[in-house]
């Protein structure tokens, strides 16, 4: 059966908190034929998983330090922020990574970040510089200003619609249901676009840092590594989608 989340938030809350400070680390995908894998997978500068091991913890942490500030959010505005804001002005568009910063510490880039702007205006460019390291993977480029996490957008998605979802709407239940996910895109954090998902087409590409894994957080708070051949038939699409229908715990 699915579970009550919102009977455990607190809890949750607090369990993140304490392991924000720990361990994870994801990976990537190996080549076209795993779900989610997806042309060009297994292209230039992927770890093989021995290799990555080390630097794993780091990309764990960093996941499951924005889904308790997904989840600080949701305290306050009563759903998840969704995958694109529109500013005071009614029209400019901003990431939900630049609306978390409040709740990643970052108030004072936040209070910079001018949001009637476009994100790539000359000043927002500026705070597109100052990128906050728990958007990088510890696989990245140290100097990269694209993000390693992405929100997959589309329908029956955590990030889905323009409202933002509430959290008693993830049906499938929230340890079984995929909020972000680790990738290699050339798309700066500031920017807002994330990757999009339609539950009738393929998975779309994700990793692309480690042979034949990538690394998410759940929408409980965890974070794991996964390994594509662990994902049978549609199962990462099941995974994907808080409302399919189809739960199934995670491989």
């Amino acid at each position: 059966m699915p579970e009550c989340p919102t009977s455990h938030f607190a809890i949750v809350r607090q369990s993140l908190f304490a392991l924000s400070i720990t361990v994870l680390g994801l990976t990537s995908p190996a080549s076209a034929d795993p779900p989610g894998a997806g042309p060009g997978a297994s292209a230039d500068k992927q770890l093989d998983p021995q290799e990555a091991k080390g630097m794993q913890p780091a990309n764990k942490n960093n996941l499951k330090q924005l889904a308790l500030a997904m989840h600080n959010y949701h305290d306050v505005h009563k759903h998840f922020p969704p995958a694109v804001v529109i500013g005071p002005d009614g029209k400019t568009p901003h990431s939900w990574r630049v609306e978390l910063l409040p709740f990643l510490e970052e108030q004072r880039l936040y209070d910079q970040y001018r949001q009637n702007e476009p994100w790539d205006s000359p000043h927002n460019k500026l705070i597109l510089r100052q990128m906050p390291s728990v958007f990088r993977s510890p696989f990245a480029d140290e100097k990269s200003t694209s993000s390693s996490y992405y929100a997959l957008v589309g329908r029956g998605t955590v990030f889905e619609g323009p409202e933002g979802v509430r959290i008693e709407h993830i049906f499938d239940g929230t340890s079984r249901t995929l909020m972000f996910v680790e990738a290699k895109r050339d798309i700066p954090w500031t920017k807002p676009a994330d990757i999009d998902f339609d539950p009738d087409k393929p998975v779309p590409q994700l990793g692309g840092f480690v042979k034949g894994r990538f690394a998410a957080a759940c929408a409980d708070g965890s974070a794991h590594v996964f390994a594509f051949k662990d994902f049978k038939g549609d199962q990462l699409k099941w995974a994907i989608m808080r409302d399919d229908r189809h739960p199934f715990d995670l491989p």
